[in-house]
């Protein structure tokens, strides 16, 4: 896949972290640790604007489960059944 401008660059990248739990899951901050590890640095600190918008494209790939915990923060954790094919990037 050719990669279209530095843009989709970090989009490539979430979605690539989220491949690496491919077939279980992961916590918001394991998935965030991810993607910075992707990226090569912490320069970009817009995680949720691009977590947001690679959602947006494989919200039928990925379970995003919310863990109430009574009197504490609640809990983000995902579900990723299978690895996603990034050739759902060329689709937009």
């Amino acid at each position: 896949m050719k990669r279209a401008n530095d843009y989709d660059t970090p989009l490539i990248n979430m979605i690539q972290a989220f491949n690496d739990h491919a077939g279980g899951e992961c916590y918001l901050i394991e998935l965030r640790d991810q993607w910075y590890f992707r990226q090569g640095s912490r320069d970009d600190n817009r995680f949720l604007y691009w977590l947001d918008l690679a959602l947006e494209l494989v919200n039928d790939q990925v379970i995003v489960v919310y863990k109430r915990q009574p009197g504490w923060y609640s809990e983000v954790m995902f579900q990723i059944p299978e690895a996603i094919d990034l050739s759902i990037l060329d689709k937009r």
